[in-house]
Protein backbone atom coordinates (compact mmCIF):
# COMPACT_ATOMS: atom_id res chain seq x y z
CA UNK A 1 0.00 0.00 0.00
CA UNK A 2 1.76 3.43 -1.13
CA UNK A 3 1.59 6.76 0.94
CA UNK A 4 -1.77 7.93 1.57
CA UNK A 5 -1.52 11.14 -0.61
CA UNK A 6 -4.80 12.75 0.69
CA UNK A 7 -2.65 13.59 3.91
CA UNK A 8 -1.37 15.93 1.64
CA UNK A 9 -4.56 17.47 -0.02
CA UNK A 10 -5.12 21.05 0.59
CA UNK A 11 -8.09 20.79 2.83
CA UNK A 12 -6.21 18.11 5.01
CA UNK A 13 -3.00 21.13 5.70
CA UNK A 14 -4.94 23.09 7.81
CA UNK A 15 -2.85 23.79 10.42
CA UNK A 16 0.83 22.87 11.68
CA UNK A 17 -0.66 19.78 13.73
CA UNK A 18 -1.82 18.33 10.20
CA UNK A 19 1.23 19.39 8.29
CA UNK A 20 3.36 17.52 11.78
CA UNK A 21 1.46 14.41 10.93
CA UNK A 22 1.50 14.22 6.90
CA UNK A 23 5.03 14.55 7.50
CA UNK A 24 5.52 11.75 10.62
CA UNK A 25 3.64 9.61 8.10
CA UNK A 26 5.84 10.50 4.84
CA UNK A 27 9.02 9.40 7.08
CA UNK A 28 7.88 6.07 7.33
CA UNK A 29 7.90 6.03 3.67
CA UNK A 30 10.71 6.91 3.19
CA UNK A 31 12.87 3.60 4.00
CA UNK A 32 14.92 2.09 1.43
CA UNK A 33 12.08 -0.76 0.94
CA UNK A 34 9.57 1.92 0.28
CA UNK A 35 11.33 5.50 -0.55
CA UNK A 36 11.29 5.07 -5.02
CA UNK A 37 7.72 3.40 -4.57
CA UNK A 38 6.96 7.01 -2.53
CA UNK A 39 8.87 9.57 -4.57
CA UNK A 40 7.13 8.06 -7.09
CA UNK A 41 3.88 8.45 -6.04
CA UNK A 42 4.40 12.12 -5.11
CA UNK A 43 5.92 12.72 -8.67
CA UNK A 44 2.03 12.40 -9.47
CA UNK A 45 1.37 15.64 -7.85
CA UNK A 46 2.76 18.68 -8.92
CA UNK A 47 5.13 20.68 -7.27
CA UNK A 48 4.72 17.70 -4.25
CA UNK A 49 7.97 16.80 -4.45
CA UNK A 50 9.72 20.25 -4.06
CA UNK A 51 7.16 20.97 -0.94
CA UNK A 52 8.50 17.52 0.70
CA UNK A 53 11.70 18.22 0.35
CA UNK A 54 11.54 21.46 1.94
CA UNK A 55 9.53 21.04 4.74
CA UNK A 56 10.35 17.63 5.76
CA UNK A 57 12.67 16.55 9.00
CA UNK A 58 16.77 16.53 8.49
CA UNK A 59 16.21 13.03 9.23
CA UNK A 60 13.95 11.95 6.18
CA UNK A 61 15.91 14.52 4.00
CA UNK A 62 19.23 12.75 4.88
CA UNK A 63 17.48 9.43 3.59
CA UNK A 64 16.42 10.76 0.64
CA UNK A 65 19.45 12.66 -0.20
CA UNK A 66 21.21 8.94 0.48
CA UNK A 67 18.41 7.20 -1.98
CA UNK A 68 18.80 9.89 -4.27
CA UNK A 69 22.53 8.94 -4.32
CA UNK A 70 22.84 5.25 -4.45
CA UNK A 71 19.39 4.58 -6.62
CA UNK A 72 20.37 7.06 -9.56
CA UNK A 73 20.87 4.77 -12.47
CA UNK A 74 24.55 4.80 -13.82
CA UNK A 75 22.66 3.07 -17.57
CA UNK A 76 21.12 4.83 -19.66
CA UNK A 77 18.68 2.83 -20.72
CA UNK A 78 18.07 2.17 -16.75
CA UNK A 79 17.80 6.54 -16.26
CA UNK A 80 15.94 7.04 -19.14
CA UNK A 81 11.92 5.83 -17.88
CA UNK A 82 13.68 6.17 -13.92
CA UNK A 83 11.76 8.17 -11.02
CA UNK A 84 15.18 10.32 -10.61
CA UNK A 85 15.01 10.90 -14.43
CA UNK A 86 11.31 12.73 -13.90
CA UNK A 87 12.90 14.37 -10.32
CA UNK A 88 15.78 16.09 -12.61
CA UNK A 89 13.79 17.52 -15.06
CA UNK A 90 11.24 18.96 -12.66
CA UNK A 91 13.44 20.20 -9.88
CA UNK A 92 15.54 21.69 -13.01
CA UNK A 93 12.56 23.78 -14.43
CA UNK A 94 11.01 24.98 -11.27
CA UNK A 95 14.32 26.00 -9.59
CA UNK A 96 14.63 28.41 -12.91
CA UNK A 97 11.42 29.85 -12.85
CA UNK A 98 11.96 30.87 -8.62
CA UNK A 99 13.17 34.28 -7.61
CA UNK A 100 15.82 34.10 -5.36
CA UNK A 101 17.00 37.88 -5.35
CA UNK A 102 20.49 38.43 -4.66
CA UNK A 103 20.35 35.31 -3.26
CA UNK A 104 20.22 33.38 -6.43
CA UNK A 105 22.37 30.45 -7.45
CA UNK A 106 24.69 31.40 -10.27
CA UNK A 107 24.68 28.00 -11.79
CA UNK A 108 20.88 27.04 -12.13
CA UNK A 109 20.67 28.52 -16.14
CA UNK A 110 23.63 26.48 -17.00
CA UNK A 111 22.93 23.15 -14.86
CA UNK A 112 19.46 23.32 -16.75
CA UNK A 113 20.48 23.24 -20.06
CA UNK A 114 23.03 20.48 -18.82
CA UNK A 115 19.77 18.50 -18.07
CA UNK A 116 17.63 19.54 -21.09
CA UNK A 117 20.57 18.37 -23.66
CA UNK A 118 21.94 15.31 -21.84
CA UNK A 119 18.56 13.49 -21.49
CA UNK A 120 18.13 12.67 -25.38
CA UNK A 121 22.04 12.19 -25.88
CA UNK A 122 21.79 9.50 -23.72
CA UNK A 123 19.24 7.91 -25.64
CA UNK A 124 21.11 8.14 -28.53
CA UNK A 125 24.52 6.60 -26.50
CA UNK A 126 22.24 3.84 -24.81
CA UNK A 127 21.10 2.47 -28.70
CA UNK A 128 25.36 3.22 -29.87
CA UNK A 129 25.85 0.38 -32.55
CA UNK A 130 21.89 -0.23 -33.43
CA UNK A 131 20.89 -0.21 -37.45
CA UNK A 132 18.15 3.11 -36.20
CA UNK A 133 20.74 4.47 -34.12
CA UNK A 134 23.97 7.06 -34.30
CA UNK A 135 25.80 9.58 -32.21
CA UNK A 136 25.79 11.54 -35.52
CA UNK A 137 21.95 12.71 -35.10
CA UNK A 138 22.96 14.58 -31.94
CA UNK A 139 26.02 16.36 -33.45
CA UNK A 140 24.97 19.66 -31.99
CA UNK A 141 24.47 18.33 -28.43
CA UNK A 142 27.47 16.69 -28.18
CA UNK A 143 29.18 19.56 -29.45
CA UNK A 144 26.98 22.22 -26.77
CA UNK A 145 28.68 19.56 -23.61
CA UNK A 146 32.29 20.14 -25.83
CA UNK A 147 32.13 16.42 -26.10
CA UNK A 148 33.43 14.51 -29.18
CA UNK A 149 31.58 11.62 -30.88
CA UNK A 150 32.66 8.46 -29.82
CA UNK A 151 33.71 6.17 -31.90
CA UNK A 152 33.23 2.48 -30.27
CA UNK A 153 30.48 1.16 -28.31
CA UNK A 154 33.10 0.81 -25.40
CA UNK A 155 33.20 4.89 -25.65
CA UNK A 156 29.84 5.45 -25.63
CA UNK A 157 28.66 3.00 -22.80
CA UNK A 158 31.45 5.16 -20.78
CA UNK A 159 30.61 8.27 -21.96
CA UNK A 160 27.14 7.85 -20.40
CA UNK A 161 28.57 7.08 -17.36
CA UNK A 162 30.20 9.91 -16.94
CA UNK A 163 27.05 12.08 -17.88
CA UNK A 164 25.20 10.16 -15.79
CA UNK A 165 27.34 10.70 -12.66
CA UNK A 166 27.16 14.51 -13.32
CA UNK A 167 23.57 14.64 -13.48
CA UNK A 168 23.46 12.56 -10.10
CA UNK A 169 25.73 15.35 -9.04
CA UNK A 170 23.29 17.99 -10.33
CA UNK A 171 20.26 16.21 -8.69
CA UNK A 172 21.82 16.03 -5.46
CA UNK A 173 22.87 20.13 -5.63
CA UNK A 174 18.94 20.86 -6.61
CA UNK A 175 17.66 18.62 -3.83
CA UNK A 176 20.15 20.91 -0.99
CA UNK A 177 19.00 23.89 -3.17
CA UNK A 178 15.55 22.72 -2.76
CA UNK A 179 15.90 22.40 1.30
CA UNK A 180 16.59 26.27 1.80
CA UNK A 181 15.08 27.65 4.27
CA UNK A 182 14.23 31.02 2.61
CA UNK A 183 12.65 28.74 0.21
CA UNK A 184 10.08 26.83 2.55
CA UNK A 185 7.44 29.20 2.44
CA UNK A 186 7.73 29.47 -1.30
CA UNK A 187 7.31 25.80 -1.97
CA UNK A 188 4.54 25.59 -0.08
CA UNK A 189 2.17 28.08 -1.35
CA UNK A 190 3.39 26.84 -4.69
CA UNK A 191 1.82 23.32 -4.17
CA UNK A 192 -1.40 24.20 -2.32
CA UNK A 193 -1.75 26.84 -5.35
CA UNK A 194 -1.11 24.33 -7.90
CA UNK A 195 -3.54 21.86 -6.08
CA UNK A 196 -6.16 24.24 -6.06
CA UNK A 197 -5.76 25.41 -9.07
CA UNK A 198 -5.97 21.46 -10.91
CA UNK A 199 -9.28 21.21 -8.71
CA UNK A 200 -10.87 24.54 -9.43
CA UNK A 201 -10.20 23.76 -13.32
CA UNK A 202 -12.50 20.22 -12.37
CA UNK A 203 -14.59 22.26 -11.02
CA UNK A 204 -14.90 24.51 -14.23
CA UNK A 205 -15.68 21.64 -16.17
CA UNK A 206 -17.86 19.14 -13.92
CA UNK A 207 -21.60 20.82 -13.69
CA UNK A 208 -22.78 19.56 -10.66
CA UNK A 209 -26.65 19.19 -11.08
CA UNK A 210 -29.23 16.29 -9.74
CA UNK A 211 -28.48 12.69 -10.26
CA UNK A 212 -27.74 11.71 -13.98
CA UNK A 213 -27.54 15.41 -14.80
CA UNK A 214 -23.63 16.09 -13.88
CA UNK A 215 -21.97 16.75 -17.38
CA UNK A 216 -18.95 17.55 -18.39
CA UNK A 217 -18.36 20.24 -21.13
CA UNK A 218 -15.70 19.16 -23.37
CA UNK A 219 -14.24 21.18 -26.68
CA UNK A 220 -12.16 18.88 -28.26
CA UNK A 221 -13.52 18.36 -32.37
CA UNK A 222 -14.39 21.78 -33.57
CA UNK A 223 -16.48 20.55 -36.14
CA UNK A 224 -19.20 20.08 -33.08
CA UNK A 225 -18.42 22.84 -30.42
CA UNK A 226 -19.23 22.28 -27.16
CA UNK A 227 -21.66 19.14 -25.94
CA UNK A 228 -22.43 17.82 -22.48
CA UNK A 229 -21.09 14.16 -21.25
CA UNK A 230 -23.59 13.33 -18.39
CA UNK A 231 -22.21 11.83 -15.53
CA UNK A 232 -23.42 10.29 -12.58
CA UNK A 233 -23.11 11.35 -9.30
CA UNK A 234 -21.31 8.29 -8.53
CA UNK A 235 -19.20 8.75 -11.71
CA UNK A 236 -18.33 12.56 -10.54
CA UNK A 237 -17.17 10.91 -7.35
CA UNK A 238 -15.01 8.69 -8.74
CA UNK A 239 -13.78 11.32 -11.10
CA UNK A 240 -12.62 13.44 -7.91
CA UNK A 241 -11.15 10.64 -6.21
CA UNK A 242 -9.02 9.55 -8.91
CA UNK A 243 -7.59 12.73 -8.90
CA UNK A 244 -6.74 13.22 -5.42
CA UNK A 245 -4.97 9.59 -6.12
CA UNK A 246 -3.08 9.83 -8.87
CA UNK A 247 -3.69 13.46 -11.13
CA UNK A 248 -2.07 11.36 -14.50
CA UNK A 249 -4.92 9.11 -13.63
CA UNK A 250 -7.44 11.83 -13.63
CA UNK A 251 -6.38 12.83 -16.94
CA UNK A 252 -6.20 9.66 -18.73
CA UNK A 253 -10.24 9.54 -17.53
CA UNK A 254 -10.79 12.60 -19.09
CA UNK A 255 -9.33 12.01 -22.49
CA UNK A 256 -11.42 8.78 -22.64
CA UNK A 257 -14.45 10.08 -21.75
CA UNK A 258 -13.29 13.15 -24.71
CA UNK A 259 -12.93 10.06 -27.23
CA UNK A 260 -16.25 8.12 -26.16
CA UNK A 261 -18.37 11.04 -26.14
CA UNK A 262 -16.48 12.18 -29.78
CA UNK A 263 -17.75 8.21 -31.14
CA UNK A 264 -21.09 8.63 -29.71
CA UNK A 265 -21.90 12.14 -31.44
CA UNK A 266 -20.38 11.07 -34.29
CA UNK A 267 -22.54 7.90 -34.54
Amino acid sequence: MPLNLQLFDPSALKDDASLAAAFTELAQWVAPATVDQTMHAILQRPHLAEFVISGADEKTFVRLKEWATKEFPLQPTRFISSTSQKLLAQFSSTLLSIKFGSYAPSTLQKYHEEVIITTPLLEVLSDYGSASSSPLTEVLAFQKLRLSIPTSGAAAKSMGAELLMKLRKILLYYMDVIRRPDLTRNFRETYLTSVEEIEAEIDSAIQIGPPQKTHLKLEDASIFGQWPVLISTRGEKHLRKAHRRDGKICQIFAKKIRFLSYLAVSI
